[in-house]
C-alpha cells in the first residue's frame, strides 16, 4: 500500500469521524417556554362582570419580545426573545441553572426616570424584580409550561 492511498485512508476516516461526533455529540438543545397569562384589572372604576371574565380567561402570550435573564439583576443585559403566534418563546442552550422572565416594560425603557424621577424608578425596578418568572433549568426538561398573572403596576397613580 502505498503512503498516498493511506494517507487519503485517513484523511477519509478523520472527515467521517469529525462529521459524525458533530452530528450526535455536539447538537445544540433548545428550551421552549410556552407562556400562559391572566390579568388583573387596572382600571379606576368598577369594572363590568364581562371584563373581569376576559381578564380572568387564560390567554397565551404571542407576537411579543420578551426579557431572559440569567440572574435577577434586571439591570444586567437581557437576551430578548420573540414568543411566537403559538405563545412559545426558544432560547438556546445557557449557562445557568434558573433564568428569570419579565414580562414587563423593560427598566432600561425607563432608565432616564431614574434621573427626574428617581422614587419611581427604585419602585418600578422593585416592581420587575418582584415579579419575575423564574424556571430551574436543573430539571433537565426542554418543554415548560408557565401560568402567571400580570398584575397592575403598583408604581403608577390609580386610574381614574
Amino acid at each position: 500500500m502505498s503512503y498516498k492511498s493511506f494517507y487519503h485512508i485517513i484523511i477519509c476516516c478523520f472527515f467521517f469521524f469529525s462529521c459524525h461526533s458533530k452530528k450526535y455529540c455536539c447538537k445544540k438543545e433548545f428550551t421552549k417556554i410556552k407562556i400562559i397569562y391572566t390579568e388583573d384589572y387596572c382600571g379606576g372604576a368598577a369594572p363590568p362582570d364581562a371584563l373581569l371574565a376576559e381578564l380572568a380567561t387564560p390567554k397565551i402570550l404571542k407576537n411579543k419580545e420578551i426579557e431572559v435573564f440569567v440572574s435577577n439583576d434586571i439591570e444586567s443585559k437581557p437576551l430578548k426573545v420573540f414568543a411566537d403566534t403559538s405563545g412559545t418563546i426558544t432560547l438556546p442552550s445557557l449557562k445557568a441553572n434558573t433564568i428569570y422572565i419579565n414580562l414587563y416594560t423593560p427598566i432600561a425603557f425607563y432608565k432616564d426616570a431614574e434621573k427626574n424621577d428617581n422614587q419611581f424608578y427604585k419602585c418600578y425596578k422593585k416592581f420587575i424584580k418582584d415579579n419575575l418568572i423564574v424556571i430551574n433549568l436543573e430539571e433537565k426538561q426542554n418543554d415548560f409550561s408557565v401560568n402567571t398573572l400580570i398584575k397592575c403596576n403598583s408604581c403608577l397613580p390609580p386610574a381614574p
